[in-house]
């Protein structure tokens, strides 16, 4: 297998690191494989996936046509999109995650034009759509696309219908109505002279992999180190900015801080994502090392305030947790329930 590093840009020859950065990037024989911000792949507009705390439209992070001999889940699902609200923080619209779980809306949510717009998101669910939660609580979504999907016309969001009483925009967290980047296309170009390569990602050295800096005195790999720090990739060394989530497979993607396409500056973290292991189950480690706010508003960490039709009330952390484990619906999560907050999950085949 080979690895690949990701570009940003309009032409091969003026390619950044990250969208709309000065920092540029020489990718030879890179090829377009996406785009990142602004509108998700043909999946329907009803189809976007949603913040399971506030209802509104979760904004597209990245939408990447994968190498063939990264197409883990299967040789028909060639791309992925991913999704993020940043919604750790946010205020609980009132009856959002039981909509989004699939529980019938009452006749009053029914006659919500939001709500109402919810409950359709639900039933038009993609079916190959994994919720994640990174390490604070803030949920993403994550899509394996056909070759259909991924060359489909690109789908716009969802008509701008939003409650009333959001608050200010960080207590609404981020969505595809407030805090889309233009879109932006993304290429991939081999990675040569990475030492893991086909390795899966370890801190004790397991199979031969090294840790990026952890040789002082072997100075090709030092220039090669920095040659790659703050680079988005499929597979090779990954860079994580705390410590490195456990279970990673060779089949890595790394997306750095700033490829999120969100103007919203709270969203200021790395993400890796693992692919698929060897035993065909798919797995992805969440966003972890996440430069938001701790407070007492965070997942998990006691009531939050929730706005309805009846006005703004409090739901305890118990309550909370299981909404979202109606909400998360990923197979064997430990963090559905928000009580394992571990950075890591395995979304089930």
């Amino acid at each position: 297998m080979k690895a690949y590093e990701l570009g940003f840009g309009e032409s091969a020859d003026a390619l950044t690191v990250r969208p709309g950065k000065p920092v540029e990037t020489d990718l030879p024989g890179a090829r377009v494989a996406g785009w990142c911000g602004g509108r998700a792949p043909g999946i329907g507009t009803a189809a976007w996936p949603r913040s399971p705390v506030t209802g509104l439209p979760m904004t597209h992070v990245i939408t990447l046509e994968l190498p063939e001999d990264y197409r883990r889940k299967g040789e028909d699902l060639v791309a992925l999109s991913l999704f993020h609200a940043d919604d750790h923080v946010a205020d609980d619209v009132e009856g959002v995650a039981e909509l989004l779980a699939g529980t019938a809306p009452t006749a009053e949510q029914a006659a919500d034009p939001f709500l109402a717009e919810v409950a359709a998101t639900a039933a038009a669910r993609h079916p190959r759509q994994r919720d994640l939660e990174d390490l604070i609580g803030g949920a993403h979504a994550l899509l394996w696309l056909t070759a259909e999907e991924f060359a489909a016309p690109r789908t716009d969001p969802p008509a701008d219908i939003r409650p009333a009483g959001l608050g200010d925009r960080y207590s609404r967290g981020q969505n595809a109505w407030d805090d889309s980047a233009p879109e932006t296309t993304v290429w991939l170009g081999e990675r040569t002279g990475d030492p893991n390569t086909g390795i899966a990602p370890s801190e004790d050295g397991t199979g031969g992999y090294v840790a990026a800096w952890s040789s002082d005195d072997d100075e090709e790999l030092k220039t090669f180190w920095a040659s790659i720090d703050g680079t988005s990739h499929l597979g090779g060394t990954i860079m994580p900015c705390q410590g490195m989530p456990t279970g990673l497979t060779p089949y890595v993607f790394e997306l750095e801080a700033g490829s999120a396409a969100s103007t919203s500056a709270a969203a200021t973290h790395r993400s890796t994502w693992s692919r698929t292991s060897s035993t065909g189950r798919s797995e992805a480690a969440v966003p972890h090392g996440v430069g938001a706010r701790h407070d007492g508003a965070a997942r998990g960490s006691g009531a939050r305030r929730t706005s309805g039709p009846g006005g703004s009330r409090r739901v305890s952390a118990t309550k909370r947790r299981a909404l979202s484990g109606q909400a998360f619906r990923s197979g064997n999560n430990p963090l559905t329930a928000h009580q394992k907050p571990l950075g890591f999950l395995t979304v089930a085949p």
